[in-house]
């Protein structure tokens, strides 16, 4: 059945199978019993409105449910508490949110690795495209030249130091 001639419990189906969600994963989070689930399913008796607001939490499409077209936020709950929640981090946080969430990306890339502001050049800046943190250099061979064999530290490029040797015999 097409969806702009969907009643509500077909279009609860449609939902579930968009999300890609079985019957007993959708029951057990509104904690109803099968019965009760496959009756919203095939119209018998319809969803409370504290199972309305369930379904939207995972992510159900519920003015699409209800009124039979699609939202405007077509993203879903978790997706907008995401979206939510990285607006109102600090841009330190974002860098770090994003990085950790491109991971993948970067392995698929490698340039990312070399590249300085990889993400913003890539992505074109605006809302999602924040700088990423300097990389971490832990020793800069042009300021200072390697510590020479058995020197101690802050000794780096003297030559080692030998101790003499007492000359005499026994």
């Amino acid at each position: 059945m097409g969806e702009e001639n969907a009643t509500i419990h077909d279009r609860l189906r449609i939902e579930r199978e968009r999300l890609g969600l079985s019957q007993a994963a959708v029951y057990q989070r509104l904690v109803v019993s099968k019965g009760t689930y496959i009756k919203y399913e095939s119209g018998e008796t319809s969803p409370t409105a504290r199972h309305l607001a369930v379904l939207d939490q995972m992510g159900f499409d519920i003015y699409f449910v209800v009124v039979g077209e699609r939202s405007a936020n077509e993203l879903g709950a978790e997706y907008s508490n995401l979206i939510s929640a990285y607006s109102q981090c600090s841009d330190e946080l974002r860098g770090a949110a994003l990085a950790v969430l491109m991971s993948n990306r970067l392995k698929e890339v490698g340039a990312a690795k070399v590249v300085p502001r990889f993400f913003e050049e890539t992505f074109g800046g605006g809302a999602y495209a924040h700088p990423l943190p300097a990389p971490l250099v832990l020793h800069d061979s042009a300021a200072e030249p390697p510590a020479a064999p058995g020197s101690l530290p802050g000794e780096r490029g003297k030559p080692e130091k030998k101790a003499p040797q007492k000359s005499g015999t026994r």
